[in-house]
């Protein structure tokens, strides 16, 4: 499952095999329940977090023609100087916007892709929606 964040983070949850267990036995690994059935155990699902940046989410603006008015006064500028400014801005607005989500998207990735996580087959279910609650007929 992908989820699309505002921020251009792209969050791919991979949802893994059922496991049967509570407590340590499912989060540490531990054998404590290994000796029940499985119809009497709590049902899990493994989960795995990837991230990475969506940088479609974000087009990019024109660059300024050229960026001489940094060197002159303002007082010096001219009509087309003032444009390259706010022409300038906006490209430096979308370039910060593109290096933080990506840097974000790299330190998601640090803190999740090492890890799996364990979750109740009650999350599972309200993250994974079956087709008909999907599909609405016109």
């Amino acid at each position: 499952m992908n989820v699309y964040s505002k921020n251009g983070v792209v969050y791919t949850l991979r949802f893994g095999e059922v496991v049967y267990g509570s407590g340590l036995a499912v989060s540490a690994g531990t054998d404590e329940d290994s000796d029940k059935s499985k119809s009497g155990s709590a049902q899990n699902r493994y989960l795995f977090i990837t991230t990475s940046f969506d940088e479609s989410a974000f087009p990019e603006p024109p660059a300024p023609k050229n960026k001489e008015f940094q060197k002159k006064p303002d007082s010096l500028w001219t009509d087309q100087d003032r444009e390259n400014k706010k022409i300038y801005e906006k490209h430096s607005a979308w370039a910060s916007k593109v290096s933080k989500g990506k840097e974000k998207s790299k330190e998601l990735n640090a803190r999740y892709a090492d890890w799996y996580y364990v979750i109740s087959d009650d999350s599972f279910r309200k993250l994974r929606q079956p087709r008909s609650k999907l599909i609405v007929k016109k």
